[in-house]
């Protein structure tokens, strides 16, 4: 296809734009297309808006190669985007082997959840044809993508290798529900009043208010934790960006415990549209008996409320505490297209997720 004809078919929506993400960065009138186009998409996650992605491609990942592609309406408003980078992918997360592989931008470093490409069905099979030509030969990994994404915007061959537990509570919490149960609400509010009378007092952070020293704060406490994970001070430059980047209604915010004005507990998030993500948290283990983890939840949950939120996603995992608080699974599907040596190793090393069975609360 010639320059003109190519020109030609992009201004009827038929063939996307693409440019090298290098170029991209800092182009602000693309990117706040992108906004506007992850506001109006239905089901549209944080992980998958511009200030998750170009923040993610800048620090955690690195810069690797990555390719971006624009799919426009008849009107020239931007209807689909897709950022694929090129990466590697361990086949055991206790090896050190790797192979090759293409995959969705934002994904794997940094722990996104529904973080594949803002594609509608509309646009599926154009995204389809244009992801078999880019990847060629070689592997494409989607890693994340949300239950209700379109698998037919990937190439023949597609195939799920992973499911992910996301448990996710409709607010507000309702009591006919039974869940959270009032004896646990009770307990909680019993520690409440304690540490109440301990000098602890609990704030909502909106974004952008979420600064360095909070993040400073949250980074330690994670630290004394039993957490595990991978939430190091290593990854402090990409959630300083992600907070630069935040404007009113978007981007990080915090449910903060603090005791005499020094910060004691923080549950670190999310908001985007109407839902809050709760992505970590840190406290200090000195009111462990009061159950201050727990306590943070509690308060973010009836923060987020306040502020007009509809869904509070607890995110990956599977930990008992969510399902206390009345949360049920919702679940990212990862797909593979393998291609290759590599591409049949890295299928070789995974099978079908199953869904995980719920853990029984614990007290």
């Amino acid at each position: 296809m010639g320059e003109g004809e190519r020109g030609a078919a992009q201004a009827a929506g038929i063939e996307p734009e693409v440019v090298d993400l290098a170029q991209l960065a800092g182009t602000e009138a693309l990117e706040r297309e992108w906004l506007e186009l992850a506001e109006r998409h239905e089901g549209s996650s944080y992980f998958q808006t511009p200030d998750w992605v170009l923040s993610w491609w800048d620090t955690l990942a690195a810069r690797p190669r990555t390719r971006v592609a624009a799919w426009r309406d008849p009107s020239g408003r931007l209807d689909a985007i897709v950022a694929l980078s090129r990466g590697r992918e361990r086949l055991h997360r206790r090896l050190p082997l790797a192979v090759s592989v293409f995959a969705n931008s934002g994904s794997g470093p940094g722990d996104g959840d529904h973080c594949a490409w803002l594609v509608g069905p509309e646009r599926a099979e154009a995204v389809a044809e244009w992801l078999r030509d880019a990847v060629g030969r070689s592997t494409l990994l989607v890693r994340s993508a949300a239950t209700q994404w379109p698998a037919e915007g990937l190439p023949a061959g597609a195939r799920t290798v992973g499911l992910t537990a996301c448990p996710r509570l409709a607010l507000p919490v309702a009591a006919a529900t039974g869940e959270p149960s009032k004896d646990f609400v009770r307990q909680l509010r019993r520690f409440g009043r304690r540490l109440e009378r301990q000098g602890v007092r609990f704030e909502w952070v909106d974004p952008p208010g979420v600064d360095e020293p909070l993040l400073d704060a949250l980074f330690e406490l994670h630290a004394q934790g039993r957490h595990g994970g991978s939430f190091g001070r290593d990854k402090l430059a990409f959630h300083r960006q992600l907070s630069g980047r935040a404007e009113a209604g978007r981007g990080p915010a915090a449910a903060v415990a603090r005791r005499e004005g020094q910060i004691v507990g923080v549950l670190y998030g999310f908001w985007w549209r109407d839902t809050f993500a709760a992505y970590q948290q840190g406290w200090d283990r000195a009111f462990a008996r009061e159950a201050l983890g727990n306590q943070l939840v509690l308060h973010a949950l009836e923060f987020a409320t306040e502020h007009g939120a509809r869904t509070f996603d607890f995110l990956r995992g599977t930990e008992p505490y969510k399902y206390r608080f009345g949360a049920r699974d919702d679940w990212d599907r990862t797909w593979l297209v393998p291609n290759g040596l590599g591409g049949k190793l890295l299928a070789a090393s995974r099978r079908r997720g199953r869904p995980a069975a719920r853990p029984r609360p614990s007290d």
